[in-house]
């Protein structure tokens, strides 16, 4: 299995073409449009990070960590997931729609992820507005084969090609891992 990996403390768009870059190397594409969905899935997810995973204590760079590891899956498919040890996509959401804890209680992990992907309670802020909402499009597209996030103890799992992940396993996160599936054939 080819695989590699990229770390830091801090977003910006030198990791982001680094990724692509090495994508582009290592794999061949049926269309630029993959590409081009994975270059937009890994910078929002990456964004997310540094606009989302870390509370407001979180002041310093040495904070903000992050990971992504790229890697190739049998049948033609690879992985890119991107990692953050944050505060989760579920505390996020709730400080967004500002839940009392009794509140709080009533919603799984998963529904407060599928609310961040899809928003029916949220109101959406000063924000994009892209979201990862704009990753379930890209799934619907055909230019994305999956879409999974595991974040606390939820799972958020969109996928139009049978399941191949390396989030299978469905335990505890401390922070969150996001996953797209592309199609692509090793050079």
């Amino acid at each position: 299995m080819n695989s590699k990996e990229w770390h830091g403390k801090e977003v910006d768009s030198r990791c982001i073409k680094g990724i692509i870059n090495h994508l582009e190397e290592t794999y061949d594409f049926n269309n630029e449009r993959t590409l081009r969905a994975a270059f937009a899935a890994i910078s929002e997810l990456l964004l997310n990070i540094s606009h989302h995973a870390y509370s407001d204590e979180c002041t310093s760079q040495n904070d903000l960590n992050w990971k992504v590891v790229t890697s190739t899956l049998d049948d033609n498919l690879v992985s890119i997931v991107v990692e953050d040890y944050g505060i989760t996509i579920p505390a996020s959401v709730v400080r967004k729609i500002k839940l009392v804890p009794i509140d709080e209680a009533k919603l799984s992990d998963s529904s407060l992820i599928k609310e961040a992907v899809s928003p029916q309670i949220m109101k959406l802020d000063n924000g994009r507005g892209l979201g990862l909402r704009s990753i379930v499009k890209s799934v619907e597209n055909d230019d994305i084969d999956n879409f999974m996030i595991t974040s606390r103890d939820g799972v958020f799992h969109y996928k139009r090609a049978p399941e191949q992940s390396l989030l299978r396993e469905r335990h505890k996160v401390n922070g969150t891992k996001a996953e797209i599936i592309i199609c692509g054939v090793e050079k």
